[in-house]
């Protein structure tokens, strides 16, 4: 786990701007029908890291998969936000998910 994460946040480091050409196929709130996962997916999304930890001790899972399979790393990795996605690492999300 840790060597995928590892390699992404070089990724994310070396081409941030590649990620965010990428198309977010679908929303958070298309993807999670509870309200607190939809708020993390969105915050994760943002590179909102206060709203991420908020979203998570008012329950949100970060290692929830949603319809179409997107999780809250995939929602920080595709809009190119580092820090998002380094708080979701370090709250236990899965690269390998």
């Amino acid at each position: 786990m840790a060597m995928v994460a590892a390699v992404m946040m070089a990724l994310l480091s070396a081409c941030p701007s590649m990620f965010g050409q990428w198309r977010l196929t679908i929303k958070p709130e298309d993807a999670f029908s509870d309200s607190r996962q939809v708020a993390l997916a969105a915050a994760s999304m943002a590179g909102n890291v206060r709203a991420i930890e908020n979203a998570v001790k008012e329950g949100a899972n970060v290692k929830a998969i949603g319809r179409q399979n997107p999780t809250t790393l995939w929602y920080a990795l595709v809009a190119g936000e580092k820090k998002a996605f380094a708080r979701l690492l370090e709250l236990g999300a899965d690269p390998n998910q």
